[in-house]
């Protein structure tokens, strides 16, 4: 059997040490990718949530106006008295 010289051995060394690097590189790219996709996903579902958010916030400060409008129109009325119209606004607007 003939030995390897020390060139042929010290050549093998630099492949793995440069496939080693190769492979490396390629995981890190791997990672950045899966990375970057993660966070674009992350950013659209709270993109999604804010959307939702303000929604859900419009539909109260809607349905709150209406309500004290329509309490307004009890007092011009005199349906109610001006000490019912004040505590059932401040139940309305959460104070």
């Amino acid at each position: 059997m003939k030995q390897a010289t020390p060139n042929a051995a010290g050549t093998i060394f630099v492949i793995l040490i440069i496939a080693a690097v190769i492979g490396f590189i390629a995981l890190m790219v791997h990672g950045w990718k899966k990375g970057a996709k993660q966070g674009r996903e992350f950013r659209e579902k709270v993109s999604r949530q804010n959307q939702e958010l303000r929604t859900m916030v419009k539909n109260a400060n809607t349905d709150s106006s209406d309500q004290l409008r329509k309490l307004k129109s009890l007092l011009d009325d005199g349906v109610i008295t001006q000490s019912e119209y004040e505590a059932k606004k401040k139940q309305i607007l959460g104070i």
